[in-house]
């Protein structure tokens, strides 16, 4: 049976030491023009803010949901955040930013067994404003980057190496983290 292709972005499988996967309240400028939702990969930028990642980046973590205070002063959380921010303040992102957090992600094309232990880039793509997950997906086709390293697949019924498959991986190039060769 073939995979199905629902692509929801990076999201946490387990820690590596089976610790405890928490996140950090990081600021989020306001003037920011991305939409960003939960399962997108971070970024630190030279203003002190976070931003949504990009192919090609170092990440921070990956965004976990979002933190805003609404007219009444009340914190309200919510799972996506739109590129026109004029009606938030007060934004916080909640990031797993632990180096060592394994992440599921679907690859966008076909992987095998052999891939395992090797780096790949991301794809980033606009989130999904109706189920407010990220659709940012493996790179099956590799290329420039190495932001993502394959560790397995997620084991799980009708989740087949090919076309598709969850994975899990670790981000390879972390903010707290020299990058590693791929085998």
């Amino acid at each position: 049976m073939a995979n199905a292709d629902r692509p929801n972005g990076m999201l946490p499988y387990r820690h590596l030491t089976g610790g405890e996967i928490r996140t950090t309240k990081y600021n989020l400028d306001a003037s920011n023009g991305d939409l960003i939702t939960k399962g997108d990969p971070v970024i630190r930028e030279g203003d002190g803010f976070i931003a949504r990642g990009a192919a090609g980046g170092t990440f921070l973590g990956v965004a976990a949901g979002f933190i805003h205070t609404d007219a009444d002063g009340n914190e309200k959380y919510v799972d996506q955040i739109p590129a026109t921010k004029t009606n938030f303040t007060g934004l916080k992102v909640l990031v797993w930013d632990d180096p060592d957090i394994l992440f599921q992600i679907q690859a966008d094309g076909t992987t095998a067994v052999t891939d395992r232990f090797a780096t790949f880039p991301i794809v980033i793509a606009a989130g999904d404003t109706d189920r407010k997950l990220s659709n940012c997906e493996l790179d099956s086709t590799g290329g420039a980057g190495d932001e993502l390293k394959i560790i397995d697949k997620v084991d799980i019924t009708n989740n087949d190496w090919g076309a598709n498959v969850n994975l899990i991986v670790l981000i390879n190039d972390h903010a707290y983290r020299a990058v590693k060769a791929g085998v």
